[in-house]
């Protein structure tokens, strides 16, 4: 099952009111660059291409309808105090539903703390 599939059953238990939306937003947050970039980078190919065969499908099921799903990816340059700020970036600034976590136990831990603090579903491939 892909990370994107699993969000969506997630989304599915927790979007409520939020359902009614025309696509689901999802931020990711990502070492792209820095000391974890091998695998990061490996993580952000995979994420486009799940939601790129997401969206040529129509979209995700989410309840009774199927919803494209729109991608917000953000590079914390391996960073912890930055993926941090970025996660909590794409929760109050850009608004998504849900967040797919990056790799990286240092990263993960600084991650993962906000969207529990905005009640925002979070889900991590690696730590």
């Amino acid at each position: 099952m892909s990370r994107i599939t699993s969000l969506a059953a997630l989304l599915v238990m927790g979007l409520g009111q939020q359902a009614r939306a025309q696509e689901i937003k999802i931020g990711a947050v990502l070492p792209v660059t820095g000391k974890e970039s091998k695998i990061g980078g490996a993580y952000k190919q995979a994420t486009e291409l799940a939601v790129k065969e997401a969206n040529d499908a129509g979209g995700i099921q989410v309840g009774n309808k199927k919803m494209k799903v729109n991608l917000a990816l953000l590079d914390d340059t391996s960073d912890p105090a930055k993926s941090a700020q970025l996660v909590e970036q794409l929760i109050t600034q850009d608004k998504v539903h849900a967040i797919l976590g990056g790799y990286g136990s240092h990263l993960v831990q600084a991650q993962s703390v906000v969207p529990d603090r905005y009640g925002v579903p979070y889900l991590s491939g690696g730590a």
